[in-house]
């Protein structure tokens, strides 16, 4: 072998040593945690038996659940797609948000910029149990969407899924 390529082998060596040595010595990265939202409806429902979508006042689609599988209602009277159907019901009952604030006079958290004057869309569930819920979706930010429940002030930050 000549000089030039044992000394450009052993350098090459070296490197792979170092970068081996260093990859298993360091520290391991620390995760972020997750981002967590806390539960809207406290306590949750069980199980949901109707899921009914209205938007700016008109029933736009309604779901009622028979037995296990769920069927359509509104607009028509036919068989929905109960594995679609379970996973909007179980997106209801765990539903939560990632902030909760009540509006300001003006600014970003204000009734005109989050939407909630006049929301128009609105979803009303009812449980097993026959209690009936209700959220106003109103407008998309970059963060999720904002929503109140009937009858309280508060405007809640939902995850945009």
């Amino acid at each position: 072998m000549n000089f030039k390529l044992t000394l450009t082998l052993a350098v090459l060596v070296l490197l792979l040593a170092s970068l081996f040595y260093f990859l298993h010595t360091r520290p391991p990265v620390e995760k972020k945690p997750e981002l967590t939202s806390t539960p809207l409806l406290q306590p949750a429902p069980a199980a949901l038996k109707t899921i009914t979508f209205l938007r700016d006042g008109n029933q736009r689609l309604a779901f009622a659940r028979i037995g296990d599988a769920w069927k359509m209602t509104f607009p028509v009277d036919a068989n929905a797609e109960s594995w679609k159907v379970t996973s909007i019901a179980d997106s209801l009952k765990a539903l939560g948000y990632k902030e909760k604030f009540e509006p300001a006079p003006s600014g970003a958290k204000s009734d005109e910029n989050t939407g909630t004057q006049k929301p128009h869309n609105i979803i009303k569930f009812t449980d097993d149990a026959g209690k009936e819920y209700s959220l106003d979706l109103v407008k998309r930010s970059v963060g999720g969407i904002f929503a109140t429940l009937p009858g309280g002030n508060t405007i809640y930050l939902l995850a945009s899924n």
